[in-house]
């Protein structure tokens, strides 16, 4: 049973807090989604397979002998997306190609990366120890959000310390840097 500083949110719910955010998010994943070069059933398989990945429940049982070439090599991304992108083979992207193109491969990975986004968003704010009062407080979380936007994305951090923050979190992170 949760304690008292703990909270059950989505993250859509926390996306209300900023409603031009929320906005932005939803166009680009309905671009996504709708980029026509990849079946929404190829999508929906692949988010459905990442979401079992990270143990949201919801995620659908899947049949592998029920399922084509494209859809095969789609789910094969999917499955390393999420922890072991890392070892995604050149051949593994050029199966995808192949029955997609090129255009449905560009779909296919920005779609896998933000599904597995949107899972991880999902388990960080579905039970949430709210131990800080950023995350306590929406008002103060929502001003902390549009300072951090001013000095990052509006130019008062210069270009040269963006990267460089960059390269250093993803050395971190070991994003092959």
């Amino acid at each position: 049973m949760p304690g008292p500083w703990t909270f059950s949110m989505t993250f859509d719910d926390l996306l209300e807090h900023r409603p031009a955010l929320k906005e932005k998010y939803r166009v680009f994943l309905d671009a996504v989604n709708s980029g026509g070069h990849v079946p929404g059933r190829v999508l929906d398989l692949c988010r459905s397979r990442i979401e079992q990945i990270h143990g949201i429940a919801g995620g659908s049982s899947i049949v592998k002998s029920d399922l084509d070439e494209g859809e095969l090599a789609a789910l094969m991304l999917a499955e390393k997306i999420p922890f072991a992108h890392h070892q995604v083979e050149d051949g593994e992207v050029e199966r995808v190609k192949a029955v997609y193109g090129d255009a449905g491969c560009v779909q296919l990975l920005t779609a896998l990366s933000f599904f597995d986004v949107t899972a991880r968003l999902q388990l960080t704010f579905a039970e949430t120890n709210l131990a800080t009062v950023m995350l306590n407080t929406p008002e103060i979380l929502a001003a902390f959000g549009d300072l951090y936007a001013e000095f990052w994305q509006r130019g008062i951090i210069s270009q040269e310390i963006k990267e460089m923050t960059r390269i250093r979190n993803a050395r971190i992170t070991d994003c092959g840097y």
